[in-house]
């Protein structure tokens, strides 16, 4: 994140990758075969799915695939 007026960077991540601690987060679910949070993170991300396609839709944005 930078402050232009200013010209600062802020860098939390100490230059690693933007989504680097949410990797470590995927690595350690995968080999701990922590299928409870599994399981949580899939209902969060098809409840935050829904709703962006429920917006898309109401504000007008409508795909071919919409209508098959």
């Amino acid at each position: 994140m930078s402050n232009n007026e200013c010209g600062n960077i802020y860098d939390s991540n100490n230059n690693k990758h933007q989504l680097y601690h949410e990797f470590l987060a995927f690595t350690k679910i995968i080999h701990e075969r922590d299928y409870k949070t599994v399981q949580r993170m899939l209902e969060i991300t098809e409840i935050t799915m829904n709703i962006q396609t429920e917006a898309r839709r109401k504000a007008g944005v409508i795909f071919p695939a919409d209508n098959k």
